[in-house]
């Protein structure tokens, strides 16, 4: 299997302009992958990073927004792939596709910022519908988040050196990261493995070297802050707050 990898030409198929021959592509893709999980393939991140450069020429030459859509659908649609006990492969998976994503982010014209955008939304909400398939266990919450926070990940506190340029992306990440995970889980998700999934949130906001990120992880914290009994209690007596004082400075006018 590892053989038949190296020797594929995936990432000049996906550079073929034709929408038919990327499908195949990526329909042969997903055979492959099924076939490695039939036979206990032992995956690399190596693997999945020479997959991802492929997926990411592919997601380059796809024109018209339904097109682009649908390619960001299918893309992320490999992570669906992963049974529940393949969830470190799938964690792999997911690690190379924002590694590839933050690597070659800087080179992305404004043309072309829109879809990539749209793609890593798309691969976040995969990526968490693998915790899904496990449903929400803290062990594998923890690795998630360890993905994402360990020394070479996109959310380490200090910023690896293949994504110094990809400020946005990573800001993008954060932004999304709390409503994906709203709409993978649907709410049904234990307190347990929400804290662990803002670990990298946390730890960023105190350690982070990126200012702009810093303050996106803290505005996530705080809108989640604000959705809880207290925070809610406390918007409840603010509101009541700020009517009283209105109303005291309107009988001061008046008087």
């Amino acid at each position: 299997m590892k053989a038949s990898l190296k020797k594929s030409n995936l990432p000049d198929c996906c550079l073929e302009m034709k929408k038919k021959t990327r499908d195949r592509v990526l329909k042969s893709l997903k055979k492959w992958l099924l076939n490695c999980f039939a036979t206990n393939y032992g995956f690399k991140e190596d693997d999945f990073t020479r997959v991802w450069k492929g997926l990411f020429y592919a997601m380059w030459m796809s024109d018209k927004p339904l097109i682009q859509e649908d390619l960001c659908e299918s893309i992320a649609g490999i992570l669906d792939l992963f049974p529940a006990d393949k969830f470190r492969d799938a964690l792999l998976m997911s690690k190379a596709g924002f590694k590839i994503l933050a690597t070659e982010w800087y080179g992305i014209d404004h043309h072309r910022m829109d879809k990539f955008l749209m793609l890593v939304r798309r691969w976040l909400r995969g990526s968490l519908r693998s915790l899904s398939r496990c449903e929400w266990r803290t062990k594998e919450c923890r690795m998630y988040a360890d993905m994402l926070s360990d020394d070479d990940g996109i959310l380490a506190t200090k910023t690896p050196q293949y994504a110094r340029n990809a400020g946005s992306m990573l800001l993008h990440v954060v932004d999304c990261f709390l409503e994906e995970l709203a709409k993978v889980s649907s709410g049904d998700i234990a307190p347990n493995s929400v804290y662990e999934l803002l670990v990298p949130m946390c730890r960023y906001v105190v350690a982070g070297e990126s200012t702009p990120l810093c303050v996106s992880t803290r505005r996530l914290l705080t809108a989640l802050l604000r959705q809880s009994d207290q925070g809610l209690e406390y918007h409840h007596k603010t509101k009541a707050w700020e009517r009283v004082r209105l109303f005291n400075n309107n009988l001061v006018v008046l008087t």
